[in-house]
């Protein structure tokens, strides 16, 4: 009997034992052979989306042109409708629609052959629609993106706001094998769908700012936050502070529309999409002086002419400083005057560098030509945040430029609301001017007159 007895628990001891050494072996991936991407196109990807982002967007078609034609080479499906739409990105973004619509087609045909979501597709497509005036097929478009499957896959791999390395802070589970990489995963898929929902929302609230819609665009609006609340993406608080401008200004709420103009340009800033910090800075400027706010209108010309001295575009950079010396001098704002003297001066050595000078941009045709084609700010925030969230605090710690601090004598005051705030997660940068809480007024005043944004383009990871 005893003899018996230890043979069943030697057994036991060895079953056990193999159990445990098929649960590890169980958890480990299987070796896939899976080909490289392809080098070429991974440096034609980044390079085009560094250029689209600085606002060179000249450049980034050339660089994804030649993506697209190394996807062809390569049958790559994924990567042909990926680039198709960041193609698509950059024509509409200098309002060719035509060639934008044509590579959204093709975009659509080879992301549905890869098995992956076209639902960005519908919704830049809506966004054109939109800026073309057929609300209607804008409408339909955004119910198709509703109803598409929002481009989440379990690739997603990727934390955007730096994950928690405090074992303090984190369940339990996350620490055992298998289970803790199995539950980030799953994670990461969640708040991958609640972004693109909370686009879908975005794009759904300002169709109906655009009709005047105001109530519907509100709740759509609030949907939108409760989403974003728990994704990390500074492109999206962008997006969302964007829509909530075009409410204000629907409603002729000039001061708190440029509030939130000025937390776009801020977020835009951290989310590393450069290239539509200047428009929106532009229409803030619009909005302060609607306000009667000339001083703030002022500076944020001075901005925008300071960032087209930067991009060596100095033509533009002249036409704002000249568009903003007048309000700066009106308003008896001396800082915002010599920051614009500095700056002329600076332009008028490098063109006497080559010769030139600015006498040829003196007319007043020569300051109309600014008025560019209105571009559309990118977000569909495809495209990971640079800064997380630590990075982004820090930031505001050591941002020392607060427009209120100058001493400026204002034409006139505009009463501050006194309503609760629209998005108590997200206070004002130091950079902005104002220091009002920014509600969404419930009067409806029909007054409208702001852009929509283009989106930004996409990336497989790995790129």
């Amino acid at each position: 009997m005893i003899d018996e007895r230890h043979h069943r628990q030697r057994l036991r001891c060895i079953m056990l034992f193999g159990f445990l050494v098929l649960g590890v072996i169980g958890c480990q991936s299987p070796t896939v052979d899976v080909a490289d991407t392809d080098s070429s196109l991974v440096r034609y990807a980044k390079s085009g989306r560094e250029a689209f982002a600085e606002g060179d967007t000249e450049a980034a078609i050339q660089l994804y042109h030649r993506a697209i034609a190394r996807a062809w080479m390569l049958d790559d499906p994924a990567e042909a409708g990926t680039h198709a739409y960041n193609l698509a990105a950059c024509f509409a973004s200098l309002g060719q629609y035509p060639e934008a619509k044509d590579w959204l087609v093709d975009s659509r045909v080879e992301l549905c052959r890869a098995g992956l979501s076209t639902g960005n597709t519908y919704l830049l497509q809506a966004k054109i629609a939109q800026d073309e005036g057929d609300l209607a097929t804008a409408a339909d478009l955004i119910q198709n993106a509703a109803c598409a499957k929002p481009p989440c896959g379990p690739e997603a791999s990727s934390c955007c706001c730096g994950c928690d390395q405090d074992p303090c802070k984190q369940s339990c589970l996350t620490m055992v094998p298998c289970v803790g990489p199995r539950l980030h995963q799953k994670k990461l898929r969640k708040q991958c769908e609640d972004e693109y929902d909370a686009q879908v929302q975005l794009a759904a609230a300002r169709l109906a700012a655009e009709q005047y819609q105001l109530a519907c665009a509100k709740k759509r609006l609030q949907t939108a936050c409760e989403l974003a609340d728990g994704v990390c993406s500074e492109a999206l608080v962008a997006e969302v502070h964007d829509v909530a401008a075009l409410i204000h200004l629907a409603q002729a709420n000039y001061l708190c529309a440029a509030s939130h103009l000025d937390r776009e340009a801020y977020h835009l800033r951290l989310a590393g999409n450069y290239r539509e910090i200047p428009n929106v800075l532009e229409l803030a400027s619009a909005a302060y002086t609607e306000a009667a706010r000339t001083d703030l209108a002022a500076r944020r010309l001075c901005r925008v002419a300071r960032i087209w001295f930067g991009r060596g575009d100095y033509q533009k950079s002249w036409d704002h400083l000249q568009q903003a010396l007048p309000m700066a001098e009106a308003s008896y704002d001396r800082p915002t005057c010599i920051q614009l003297a500095l700056l002329a001066h600076r332009i008028e050595q490098v063109l006497s560098a080559d010769g030139k000078s600015t006498s040829q941009w003196d007319s007043p045709a020569m300051i109309s030509d600014t008025a560019d084609v209105q571009t559309l700010g990118d977000d569909l925030n495809l495209v990971d945040s640079p800064t997380s969230n630590t990075q982004a605090a820090e930031l505001q710690d050591s941002e020392t430029v607060d427009d209120a601090s100058v001493e400026t004598t204002p034409m006139r005051e505009t009463p501050e609301p006194q309503t609760e705030i629209l998005d108590p997660r997200d206070p004002l940068p130091p950079s902005s001017d104002a220091t009002l809480e920014l509600p969404i007024d419930e009067s409806d005043n029909d007054t409208s007159g702001h852009s929509v944004h283009w989106a930004e383009p996409i990336g497989i990871d790995g790129q």
